[in-house]
């Protein structure tokens, strides 16, 4: 998946949908907008192709070979301008990636002490062992019950049978009373 595919709405990354939603919509204006540009200046590069044309067959007056060197050089002029636009502009994209990037990083680091903090309960099939975990395993079982996972998943994420779940749980409700 490319940078294009990120930036594309729908992409990968959803980073504040609504505020992506209504840059992309201006970025796609003026990615038309120089297409467009692009487009007359292709014409307008195929007017002087032949122009030359004519001129080397010996058609052409030295006025009109003037006007297709001043037509050359505003056209080389527009195409170095918007050259020099769309590099501003990956710059600046670049740049927004690269702020976007730094903000995951800072998220995941949150996310990675907050699992930390909450004893280290992971998704199903990311589960290590009982013995890696270095929580109890009543402890452990307590913790995803109270996530909401039911005995089956809770079971399969600790490599332990069904009964073994319910007799910890029924046991901690014990220890409760």
């Amino acid at each position: 998946m490319g940078v294009g595919d990120l930036l594309r709405p729908g992409g990968a990354v959803r980073i504040r949908a609504g505020a992506v939603g209504k840059h992309m919509g201006a970025m796609e204006y003026w990615i038309l907008g120089q297409v467009v540009l692009e487009g007359v200046i292709l014409v307008g590069i195929i007017a002087l192709l032949l122009r030359v044309r004519k001129w080397r067959q010996g058609q052409a007056n030295p006025q009109e070979v003037r006007a297709i060197l001043e037509e050359t050089h505003l056209l080389k002029d527009e195409l170095l301008e918007t050259l020099q636009a769309r590099k501003s502009i990956i710059t600046s994209l670049i740049k927004q990636l690269d702020h976007k990037v730094q903000e995951a990083q800072k998220l995941l680091k949150r996310f990675e002490h907050r699992l930390a903090l909450a004893g280290g309960a992971f998704l199903p099939g990311e589960n290590p062992g009982p013995a890696e975990s270095g929580l109890p395993l009543r402890e452990r079982v307590e913790l995803l019950h109270e996530q909401g996972l039911n005995l089956d998943q809770i079971a399969s994420q600790l490599q332990i049978s069904r009964g073994e779940v319910m007799l910890i749980l029924d046991l901690s409700r014990v220890g409760t009373r």
